[in-house]
């Protein structure tokens, strides 16, 4: 599970001088086990804590009110930051890949400037807010960067619906970086 799994995979990143991303459910902050070696993670490996929405199981985003949505997000944020010295979270992925019209805006305009939901391409790009002018005053108009998220190597796509075996996931998630 996540945590004998996250030292397993800690350490080799360590080991080869990667620092990382760990996405959060904001719901964790109440595991304080976990929340002790996350705590460790940002501040001994330098590792980024980003957000995960508040569980897997709470009304997705893409069915939920512009207000609905705006709140869950800003309680999202502001749970990992307290959690995290008020150090809140810059990257964000939704869960269940639960993506609302308005959902791009709203993490903007909550200071996130990564976002991982997209799919639609092998190269980041950014998603730029418009106001209705264009720039928002500003000379460039407030933009997010969206880092692609590959289906071939999603847990849910391979072994929920794959089936794979933890070894053939392993396999593929390592063919993938190949």
């Amino acid at each position: 599970g996540n945590k004998r799994g996250l030292d397993r995979i800690s350490k080799m990143f360590q080991n080869h001088g990667i620092r990382c991303t760990a996405v959060v459910s904001s719901d964790l902050v109440y595991d304080n086990e976990l929340m002790s070696k996350l705590r460790d993670l940002k501040n001994d490996e330098e590792w980024e804590i980003g957000a995960h929405g508040l569980n897997n199981s709470s009304k997705r985003h893409g069915f939920q009110t512009y207000s609905e949505e705006t709140q869950a997000v800003e309680d999202c944020i502001q749970l990992l930051g307290g959690a995290f010295d008020n150090d809140k979270p810059k990257t964000w992925l939704s869960p269940g890949f639960s993506v609302s019209t308005s959902t791009s805006d709203i993490l903007l305009d909550a200071g996130i400037e990564n976002i991982l939901d997209f799919v639609d391409d092998d190269v980041p790009f950014r998603l730029i807010k418009d106001n209705g002018d264009g720039k928002n005053g500003e000379d460039f108009p407030p933009s997010v960067l969206c880092l692609p998220y590959s289906m071939e190597t999603n847990d849910f796509s391979l072994v929920l619906t794959r089936h794979l075996s933890p070894k053939d996931y392993a396999s593929a998630l390592e063919s993938h970086i190949e």
